[in-house]
């Protein structure tokens, strides 16, 4: 589906369907750490990374809007919307939904999210995730089981 398709679908459903789209738990996954910023050369490279108190929900208010809320190492909830991000639905079905996130000041990063129903269905959460404009960048995926997952039937 394309992104404009998507925006309307999900606009034309956000009244039946405000609240949240998917809530899911602690992150595991990998990150590269590029000889940039304050890393080293030597000390670049992949490492196993994990966020173990995190949580990632995806909201709809009931104008439509999308926004994915975080918990960052403070451990306090943070909206990517109010943060500076831009949240671009990339696709919808009733398997899967995929945002972007797009923060275009401060930080410059580009966070791509999958919530998807699995075929035992168990519903996960898929993250990408780029930063480079931090004083460590990096680039790593994620991925974290869900509790909830709701998706539009077809």
């Amino acid at each position: 589906m394309s992104g404009l398709l998507a925006i309307a679908v999900i606009a034309a459903a956000s009244q039946a369907n405000a609240g949240t789209i998917a809530a899911c738990g602690p992150q595991k996954g990998h990150a590269y750490y590029p000889a940039a910023g304050l890393v080293k050369k030597g000390q670049d490279g992949w490492e196993d990374d994990q966020i173990s108190g995190g949580s990632t929900t995806l909201t709809q208010n009931d104008k439509g809007e999308l926004d994915v809320l975080f918990k960052d190492s403070r451990g306090e909830i943070v909206s990517s919307r109010d943060d500076g991000g831009q949240i671009i639905p990339l696709r919808m079905s009733s398997k899967e939904i995929t945002v972007l996130v797009a923060y275009p000041e401060g930080i410059q990063a580009a966070e791509i999210y999958s919530f998807v129903r699995e075929v035992d269905g168990k519903a996960k959460m898929l993250q990408l995730s780029s930063k480079s404009a931090v004083m460590i960048p990096k680039a790593a995926v994620y991925v974290a089981d869900c509790t909830t997952l709701n998706l539009p039937e077809k």
